[in-house]
């Protein structure tokens, strides 16, 4: 038996505005303590009804447009040049250009072609994950270590440690592929789940189970 929980703990309610700075991190941490509680009590159900190997899947990694990589966590950060206006965005793949910026130090990499390329909603393009020190304080991440330490405790659940092996697939979601045609709008902003053929994602974690 291979079980997960824990992506949709982190979604906001239908038509809820972004959360940001003290109200984003109030509602990761009762997130987090929800996700605690239910994952508990079901590692306690299944090892009571199910006499077999139990295997915990990690929660996988997302590549929303924000500082997380996670749905609902705000905009994606972008700096802006005082002296020319120039925007600066490194997570974002069309922002590429080398412009020194007259006024900010620091500001050289990452520019934008325009302050149109900016992706500043969750729901527009998949974008690479932060750096790891940023990656580790995101709520996917977190929910990730309550559950290393809640099933290492006198429980016989292993684990699958998939979290990882996704950090840099931010390409092979369906919010990636806006060519493909039959996807729905919705399906074109998912940045969450994964494409089977071209992304082998799947079939990478079908073998770590072997």
């Amino acid at each position: 038996l291979v079980f997960n929980m824990g992506a949709h703990y982190i979604a906001p309610k239908p038509g809820a505005a972004p959360l940001q700075g003290t109200a984003l991190r109030h509602r990761s941490t009762l997130m987090t303590q929800r996700f605690s509680s239910d994952l508990g009590q079901w590692s306690t159900h299944v090892q009571t009804t199910f006499p077999g190997r139990i295997i915990w899947r990690d929660v996988s990694p997302s590549h929303f447009a924000t500082d997380t990589g996670e749905y609902g966590d705000g905009g994606l950060s972008y700096t802006r040049c005082d002296g020319d206006g120039v925007v600066y965005q490194c997570r974002n793949p069309q922002c590429g250009l080398q412009h020194t910026c007259p006024t900010n130090s620091g500001l050289f990499h990452c520019a934008c072609p325009t302050p149109a390329a900016l992706l500043l909603s969750a729901s527009t393009q998949c974008v690479p994950l932060p750096p790891p020190s940023e990656i580790s304080d995101g709520q996917t991440s977190r929910m990730n270590r309550v559950a290393s330490k809640l099933l290492a405790r006198g429980s016989r659940v292993e684990q699958l440690p998939i979290f990882n092996a996704g950090i840099d697939r931010w390409d092979v979601h369906p919010g990636s592929r806006e060519w493909f045609p039959s996807l729905t709008l919705e399906h074109r902003h998912d940045c969450r789940h994964w494409e089977y053929a071209p992304s082998g994602m799947l079939t990478l974690w079908n073998i770590m189970l072997t």
